[in-house]
């Protein structure tokens, strides 16, 4: 039996190390792409308001966000097809061996390993207004003014093409190198000259990958999730490591194959590791408060639970003024609020102070965190901090002034109703307590 099992074994394959290098990319894969898109195709699905289909119907009757499906294809389709056009013929022009070859290719395929964020940075420091670009440009008194390549069509374009490219670049070459190099010499021998060779032999055997390639690069550029860069690299490299050793093939332990399959995919895990801690993380601050600090922060406590009658809203629990209170300063209000379910509305906060006239002297309006962190956004049990400047005028009277806040709705000038801890209804505002203004 166990020489029947031998001979029926596949030749070549090596149960070993393979399973190894191909575990991490199989996990990611399944993990970070098939379950998410499997779990976000049942959430979609599940309205909260509505029938099964409500989501898609309000997504198709909404022009500002159908609008979004123009927008996405008038940047990812040039994109891809820059991207496309660009790397065929470099592609089948590196497809026979020649000196330096890795090296070029290593060097094209550089923008793989730096993602959307180090690619943002670059594009700034070197396009933008103060950018060694405008820079040249107007020490030749080329242009009168900066010109604008960033923050705008140009700079997203620019973006994906250099992000993109590689992809494109890799796909292709591994489909031009699979074209058998017989077919073009005996084209050559019959006396074809290489445009003819390259339109009736390497175009059509390149259809299908050229199709293969529009489409993972157009997928790509229209995704924007990108921030596993540079962790896709390494595992790629372990992945192409996996399949070549599942294959019965040896990679010969030169210098430039031991840096490919060894140093280079750790050295790149590591950076990924430190990537989000280093550079993303610091560049989106937490918008959320523990529950243990948000309770130390409340200073002055109040209760006012906002919202409108059947729904959760959010509770106001406390807060702190900050900075000095005379006329002309412009002291910061810090609100602590407790989200009770989740969010139907964007409210936007109001925060007047009402001198005793009941005028307003001072009023800041804006959405919670400066809309950075959207109400639509909270889950139950949020805390969330919400500051607020208050500037007071240069001749405001010295005395004490009420601080009324509120939200509404600015779409439709609604405002949300204020309840008590029994449900019963205060009024469309709360008046937290006094600022006093000192002479």
């Amino acid at each position: 039996m166990s020489a029947t099992l031998a001979a029926t074994r596949a030749p070549g394959v090596r149960i070993g190390a393979a399973p190894l290098l191909l575990a991490p990319g199989v996990l990611l894969v399944l993990l970070l792409f098939v379950y998410p898109a499997a779990y976000g195709l049942v959430l979609s699905f599940q309205p909260m308001q509505g029938g099964m289909w409500e989501n898609y119907h309000h997504f198709f009757t909404t022009p500002r966000l159908f609008g979004t499906i123009m927008t996405t294809l008038g940047i990812a389709l040039p994109a891809t097809l820059i991207n496309v056009g660009l790397a065929l013929p470099v592609a089948y022009r590196l497809r026979t061996p020649f000196r330096n070859r890795r090296l070029l290719t290593t060097i094209l395929v550089v923008p793989i390993t730096l993602g959307t964020v180090l690619v943002a940075d670059g594009l700034l420091s070197y396009l933008g207004p103060q950018g060694w670009f405008n820079r040249v440009l107007l020490s030749l008194h080329i242009v009168a003014q900066p010109v604008r390549l960033v923050h705008n069509y140009w700079g997203v374009l620019m973006s994906l093409v250099i992000v993109g490219f590689p992809f494109a670049f890799l796909l292709l070459l591994s489909f031009v190198t699979g074209i058998d190099p017989s077919l073009g010499n005996a084209a050559a021998t019959l006396g074809a000259p290489p445009g003819a060779r390259f339109r009736h032999i390497a175009l059509p055997l390149l259809a299908f990958g050229w199709v293969v390639s529009f489409a993972l690069t157009a997928g790509l550029v229209a995704w924007q999730g990108r921030l596993l860069f540079p962790a896709l690299p390494a595992l790629a490299i372990l992945l192409a490591a996996g399949i070549a050793k599942a294959n019965g093939k040896r990679q010969t332990a030169n210098g430039f194959d031991l840096f490919t399959f060894y140093l280079l995919p750790f050295t790149l895990a590591a950076l990924a590791i430190w990537l989000p801690f280093g550079v993303i993380r610091p560049a989106y601050p937490q918008h959320t408060l523990p529950e243990a600090v948000a309770l130390e922060r409340l200073g002055t406590q109040v209760y006012g639970r906002f919202g409108v009658a059947g729904e959760a809203g959010a509770e106001l629990r406390g807060w702190q003024l900050n900075g000095p209170t005379r006329a002309g300063d412009t002291p910061e209000l810090a609100l602590i609020w407790h989200a009770l379910g989740r969010q139907n509305r964007n409210w936007t906060v109001f925060v007047h102070v009402i001198d005793a006239q009941g005028q307003i002297v001072a009023e800041d309006n804006r959405p919670p965190q400066d809309d950075a962190f959207p109400m639509l956004q909270w889950a139950t049990g949020d805390w969330v901090e919400d500051r607020h400047p208050l500037a007071l005028a240069a001749n405001l009277a010295p005395g004490e002034y009420h601080i009324r806040v509120g939200l509404f709705f600015p779409r439709t000038e609604r405002r949300a109703g204020v309840y008590s801890k029994r449900g019963t209804l205060r009024g469309d505002y709360l008046d937290i307590g006094t600022l006093t203004v000192g002479s």
